[in-house]
């Protein structure tokens, strides 16, 4: 028991409400009960915890918030997920009982402890990939279900974030699943479908409410007339994708070392014009594409003007048609 005696409390009522929310017809009094007790004392805690984020200078200080977000940012979970990240933290060894009551009253308020204020600049490398290994287990083997979609599109904004704030790129077994994903809801008529985990997780990320990806091009390069401009030719060794969903088309830029840039857009929803025009040529026609707006990557005022390279194993018609199917019914 803890010196505190009302923190002593907290531990206890926490460790059998670990214990407790496994078991049927006693999640729902376990955590009745630790919602309650946690309330009372919590908000000391929390205004005892301020700004300190020194105290959370630790490797188990820095596990427990991010345990925690994983909860706020996956809710609901399963009561299964709750109790084990109960237990896990009532085990760790922090550095102050009232960061550990922080932890419990943002577990049973369903809040986040907001990571993003704590610094881990004096974790070693090895330290910061033992944490996110041990984040990443919890999340594949207590919050993300098999079959659970909405749980997979969550689990890529978790994954950006924590990358971001770690500096450390997540490997998880579920990989393969988003490239799987990406291809399963892809139209027949999509050039590309074979995409790569990474850049398929970065497409399914940046799609919005009631988006879906539907078709991809590759093969495409700037217009002559502003190869030349600097900011474009910054990219003149990158790849790029032209990614088209049931709203948007979306220019990306995928340079060596896999980094990604978003270069062009164009969205229905903002009525904006878009042009695609045929380019004869000897073995395959190629398709202009003009209008949307230039992204923060391209400095150009002037108008948007790229090429998609037609193919030798395909008319125009059919390899350019789900293009044309969405200008003719959303522009």
């Amino acid at each position: 028991m803890a010196a505190n005696p009302v923190i002593g409390i907290a531990q206890t009522i926490a460790i059998e409400a670990g214990k407790q929310v496994a078991k049927k017809g006693s999640e729902k009094y376990a955590l009745n009960l630790l919602h309650d007790v946690i309330e009372i004392i919590g908000e000391q805690a929390t205004t005892i915890f301020g700004d300190k984020s020194f105290r959370y200078r630790c490797e188990h200080g820095i596990y427990a918030v991010e345990l925690t977000e994983i909860l706020y940012h996956f809710s609901p979970v399963q009561q299964s997920a709750l109790g084990k990240a109960l237990k896990i933290v009532t085990a760790l060894s922090m550095r102050s009982e009232y960061d550990r009551i922080f932890i419990y009253h943002c577990m049973a308020q369903g809040k986040s402890a907001q990571p993003e204020r704590f610094e881990n600049d004096f974790f070693s490398q090895e330290d910061k990939q033992r944490v996110v290994n041990k984040l990443s287990t919890f999340v594949e083997n207590s919050v993300i279900q098999k079959g659970n979609e909405q749980a997979e599109k969550k689990l890529i904004g978790w994954r950006r974030k924590i990358e971001s704030r770690f500096g450390i790129k997540i490997q998880l077994k579920i990989d393969s699943n988003d490239a799987d994903y990406l291809r399963t809801n892809l139209c027949s008529g999509s050039p590309e479908k074979k995409i790569k985990p990474f850049l398929a997780r970065y497409i399914l990320s940046i799609m919005e409410q009631g988006e879906t990806p539907q078709f991809i091009y590759t093969d495409i390069r700037f217009a002559e007339s502003i190869e030349t401009e600097a900011s474009i030719r910054v990219l003149e060794n990158s790849r790029l994708w032209l990614i088209g969903s049931n709203k948007r088309l979306i220019l990306l830029a995928v340079d060596k070392e896999n980094k990604i840039l978003q270069v062009w857009n164009y969205n229905a929803e903002h009525k904006e014009q878009l042009s695609l025009e045929r380019i004869n040529r000897v073995v395959a026609d190629d398709c202009r594409v003009t209008g949307g707006v230039w992204q923060e990557a391209v400095d150009k005022e002037e108008a948007p003007e790229f090429i998609i390279e037609g193919r030798n194993i395909a008319s125009y018609d059919n390899y350019f048609q789900v293009l044309h199917g969405f200008k003719r019914i959303l522009s």
